[in-house]
């Protein structure tokens, strides 16, 4: 071990403290009542981050003076159905932090005086943290930990608190640049669905453009396309699914013949416009890539490709099928008492309309833009990626001392 290194304990660095517990309904309030606190959730500690969607409010009386947050106090999930989330933490950043409070499922962490809270914030992402909760968690039956647990996870640190701080600064910039990535790509996101509230719907059209859009049945400008497999239990098969909300398709799992339940396999091609029947009311729907045609799909899959001589791109309804419109049209078109359950009927959605630009030129233009635009958002994701890895690395060799800290900083303080 580094000789300015020393193994100390995360209780050493602060207190933990189990979040709030209360009665719902009875204890929830309307968001803007007076005496009440905001009470963040397990849900609500996403890529070591805090969002406030979806925040809770409940009654100031339910929450201790002790449990109230503090700018610089780390949210930790100490209890979830799913063992991976369990662990998970988030640095509080707002500055109307005594506001908030965490769940019972949840605890803080509040760093003693002197500490970096970014230091601390980085140890709940490094893998000497990780390894403690897996084997925590590898000794029980359910996924739940104590205060406690958390607060007796071993950790090597520098010795003294200036060099702690130095640390701490240290990963502040490299956090600082994943959350600029992050506000990037928001945007970007941002950008992308209004311009598809007007670009999709008429609204505002590129110049040039000025015949009337037409309205269309689904069926009269595009057909179902069924290209069956010939089934042998020895060949391998590259199953493809669609990602539920940003309906983006991948690469599943690549099978033998005789490792797949269903003989209702189809081939799929580049273009092809795919909707499952199971997921169409979460937005599973998506336009096959160059890179996954010859994949297969199942028979809960819908292909769909324009007719020929209709005068419309499947590129540019696959952009229609994610606007709100084609939600209306797909909880139409579906049936059952659960939306987790229902199940569609594509001749209901082959007799739904849709308006499209009667000029394929408009599409075709429209749909260069989008291209672009998502183009742009790869790069973005592929950046973000890129940092976070460099962040990991840089993270491990901290913790370890493998990177020399200047004389200065490992003296004491």
């Amino acid at each position: 071990m580094n000789r300015h290194f020393t193994k100390i304990r995360l209780s050493d660095l602060g207190d933990i403290a189990r979040g709030v517990t209360y009665k719902s309904p009875d204890d929830l309030r309307p968001e803007g009542s007076p005496l009440t606190v905001r009470l963040l959730r397990a849900t609500n500690i996403q890529d070591g981050a805090i969002t406030l969607d979806d925040v809770q409010v409940i009654d100031a009386s339910c929450a201790h003076d002790r449990q109230r947050l503090a700018t610089g106090d780390i949210a930790i999930c100490i209890a979830n159905g799913s063992r991976a989330l369990v662990g998970k933490a988030a640095l509080i950043e707002m500055q109307d932090a005594d506001g908030y409070v965490v769940g019972a499922f949840c605890a803080r962490f509040r760093p003693k005086s002197g500490e970096s809270a970014d230091l601390i914030a980085a140890i709940f992402e490094s893998g000497e943290y990780r390894g403690w909760i897996d084997r925590l968690l590898g000794t029980t039956t359910i996924n739940n930990l104590k205060p406690s647990d958390i607060a007796d996870c071993p950790i090597v640190l520098p010795t003294t608190q200036s060099a702690r701080r130095r640390l701490g600064e240290i990963l502040r910039t490299s956090r600082a640049m994943l959350r600029h990535t992050d506000a990037l790509i928001a945007a970007k996101r941002e950008q992308k669905r209004g311009l598809m509230q007007q670009l999709l719907t008429g609204k505002v059209r590129f110049p040039g453009f000025t015949e009337p859009w037409k309205t269309v049945r689904i069926g009269d400008v595009l057909e179902t396309i069924e290209r069956p497999v010939e089934w042998s239990d020895s060949d391998t098969y590259r199953l493809v699914s669609i990602r539920r909300r940003n309906g983006g398709l991948f690469l599943r799992e690549e099978l033998v013949g005789s490792a797949i339940a269903s003989k209702s396999l189809f081939v799929v091609a580049e273009g092809d416009l795919l909707l499952s029947r199971m997921q169409v009311v979460h937005g599973a729907i998506a336009i096959v890539p160059p890179s996954l045609s010859g994949t297969h799909v199942s028979g809960m899959y819908l292909c769909l490709g324009p007719k020929p001589g209709r005068g419309v791109r499947t590129a540019f309804v696959n952009l229609v099928a994610h606007l709100p419109l084609m939600r209306k049209i797909t909880m139409a078109c579906s049936h059952g008492v659960h939306i987790e359950k229902m199940t569609f009927d594509p001749r209901k959605f082959m007799d739904a309309k849709l308006r499209i630009p009667s000029d394929v030129r408009e599409q075709d233009r429209i749909v260069a833009l989008f291209t672009k635009i998502d183009g742009e958002l790869a790069l973005l994701e592929a950046q973000r990626i890129s940092f976070a890895a460099q962040r990991r690395g840089l993270l491990e060799r901290l913790l370890s001392g493998d990177i020399a800290l200047s004389s200065s900083d490992t003296s004491a303080a």
